[in-house]
């Protein structure tokens, strides 16, 4: 059996465990033995212990009953709180205490004396200070308020609170837990927010009289923390050293303000932890260790004491993160931007790499200058810069100029290649542009615009080329193609010296106008003649219709129309109109009448018919009768 456990299994005639007995005589003994006695022999020392024991056995005879832990006590005044905490206070063993409503607004403070657990229970209580002289743990959900704050303003703080009156305070030699809680936390003139005090009078803050602050854990909470003029936020009072913090999943802010009361511990050899949590406004005053996960910093920040990075620090992009102390950085902090007055206090991971446009880019800066606190640039959030002379691009970069080196690239392990003192430099790789143009094999309908887009080698440059079409119908408006007339055409961005093409395929718009063509354009009275037909949209670009849904109409109602065929019984000017659906189109024809009958007696002389005939023969037989009348009169003058 393990002695601890047998020593704490016997008990006395009472029933009370022998170790507890021990435990509660034990250092009263111890100081009733003079000292001389301890040093002048072992001897005296294992006589003093047994008798320590033999006293232990006989109290019970004696009628003096030793306290036991409580059971659970739940609570909901103020009242009730203290006198929990009193009764807690002389038991044995660790006590708890539920919160069973809302406690706020009482202004007193509280002495833990023995290992005790509160419960909050989702409740909140307010403002209650505490020194805890023993292990004490806050656990959540709910919130606690611990003092007034006063802004920092120094003579309030000596003036209207409690003499040696941290906000939560812990003795050295005992462990503070916060857990699960949301915590404001206020300490007075010489006193820490969490941590330690200073037991001198109100208006003097005395190296003589300080209490050593104990550890202090903070796990899920988040916590703001005000420390007291020439006092920490969290960590230790006036001239006191800092105490081992942990922080853990948890959002801290630490006010600035008047002396040191912004700071995370004075300095001294306890260490500050943090894991996955976020801290605001922190000035770090003792040496500090940042274990594996994320911790954020938010606001103006500093680290004036050594710290050691496991994990990642990400500075807020609307804080700065000041380091004035040594940073050994064995895995990631950025931006490196929002890292102030380093110098050379970040050692691991902190290289510098001068970024060499190899001559070829006058227009740019002819090096640029990278900071990386991580072991490639893609962990740190950086990238090599953008640079171009107008048409050769950069296709790496290598750690020769000519590119007989190492190719870089932001996943390039940086320790590999930089120099003693974390300097590497890289020179660019210029080759010709691949251009690439979109869209490609594009088609629009007449009338609309298709725009077009560059890019080179992975850039887009857009801006930079000239577009310009084989079809000088086209309208070109920087990247953008308007274009009316039907067919295919290439369409070629030129960048500098380089060119690229691509193929624009323009259709007709819609059906907008007809033409109708007649077979001839006179034609005789009953005679006939057969139209055609096409289609056109708004640019004249040919439409196909379909000819048997036309519909064609005379303005000579006696015509005879079958389909596209139209015969003329009258003979006159006919207006032809062809319809199809909304759109129309017309033609005129002109009707010649028909030929009149020949006059009786006369011989057919294969002459013309027509009215000119009609006309000769008249006048022939008029010439006619004129010499058969002169030959009458000649005949009668005879007689």
């Amino acid at each position: 059996m393990n002695p601890k456990s047998a020593f704490s299994a016997v008990t006395t005639a009472s029933g009370f465990p022998l170790s507890a007995v021990v435990g509660a005589v034990l250092p009263e003994m111890c100081t009733v033995i003079p000292t001389a006695l301890f040093r002048s022999s072992f001897s005296a020392l294992r006589t003093g212990f047994a008798a320590v024991v033999a006293l232990a056995l006989f109290v019970p005879a004696l009628g003096v009953a030793l306290p036991a832990s409580a059971a659970p006590v739940t609570v909901t005044t103020e009242a009730e709180l203290q006198s929990a905490i009193a009764a807690a206070n002389t038991q044995v063993g660790a006590d708890v205490i539920n919160i069973g409503a809302d406690i706020l607004d009482v202004d007193v403070l509280l002495d833990v004396d023995d290992e005790l657990t509160i419960n909050l229970n989702g409740y909140s209580v307010g403002s209650v200070r505490v020194r805890a002289a023993a292990d004490l743990t806050l656990e959540g959900p709910g919130s606690w308020t611990a003092g007034i704050d006063y802004g920092g303003n120094s003579a309030d703080e000596r003036d209207g609170d409690l003499n040696a009156a941290p906000g939560l305070g812990v003795r050295e030699g005992s462990t503070l837990t916060i857990s699960g809680l949301t915590v404001h936390a206020y300490g007075t003139f010489c006193d820490a927010a969490i941590g330690g005090w200073n037991t001198s009078a109100v208006l003097v803050c005395a190296s003589t009289t300080i209490v050593e602050p104990g550890s202090i854990v903070i796990v899920g909470s988040d916590v703001y923390a005000r420390g007291g003029s020439s006092a920490s936020g969290i960590g230790g009072g006036a001239f006191s050293q800092s105490s081992t913090v942990s922080i853990t999943g948890s959002v801290v802010e630490v006010s600035e303000g008047i002396g040191s009361q912004d700071r995370f511990g004075e300095t001294g050899p306890n260490v500050l932890t943090v894991q996955n949590s976020t801290l605001i406004n922190a000035v770090i005053e003792q040496t500090a260790v940042f274990d594996s996960g994320t911790v954020r910093f938010q606001g103006r920040s500093e680290i004036r004491q050594p710290l050691r990075n496991e994990g990642t620090i990400e500075v807020d992009p609307a804080g700065t993160l000041r380091v004035t102390a040594a940073v050994t950085n064995n895995a990631i902090i950025r931006p490196s931007t929002l890292v102030t007055n380093v110098g050379d206090m970040i050692s691991g991971n902190s290289y510098r790499i001068i970024a060499d446009v190899n001559a070829l880019a006058p227009a740019a800066p002819a090096t640029t200058v990278l900071t990386a606190y991580a072991p490639t640039l893609a962990a740190a959030g950086e990238e090599f810069p953008a640079v171009s002379n107008g048409q050769l691009v950069v296709s790496g970069w290598n750690t020769a100029p000519d590119g007989s080196g190492v190719t870089v690239t932001t996943s390039t392990a940086l320790s590999t290649l930089a120099d003693a003192s974390g300097d590497l430099v890289v020179y660019a790789q210029w080759v010709d542009p691949v251009l690439t143009m979109a869209p490609l094999l594009a088609a629009l309908t007449a009338g609309d615009s298709r725009s077009f887009t560059l890019d080179a080698s992975g850039t887009e440059q857009t801006a930079a080329a000239t577009f310009v079409s084989s079809n000088t119908s086209d309208v070109i408006s920087g990247n953008v193609i308007t274009a009316t007339e039907a067919g295919t055409r290439t369409i070629t961005a030129r960048y500098g010296t380089f060119a690229v093409s691509t193929e624009l395929s323009v259709e007709a718009a819609e059906f907008g106008a007809l033409t109708v063509t007649p077979s001839v354009a006179d034609v005789d009275q009953d005679g006939s003649v057969t139209l055609t037909i096409a289609g056109f949209d708004a640019y004249g670009n040919p439409v196909m219709v379909d000819a048997s849904a036309a519909v064609v109409t005379s303005s000579v109602a006696t015509d005879v129309i079958d389909s596209l065929t139209v015969t003329f019984p009258h003979a006159s000017p006919h207006t032809l109109t062809v319809t199809l659906g909304a759109i129309s189109g017309s033609t005129t024809i002109n009707v010649i009448p028909a030929a009149t009958t020949a006059a009786a007696g006369l011989a057919y002389t294969g002459s013309d018919a027509g009215a000119a005939g009609q006309l000769m023969w008249l006048a022939l037989a008029l010439v006619l009768a004129g010499l058969a009348l002169v030959a009458a009169r000649v005949v009668a003058g005879r007689a």
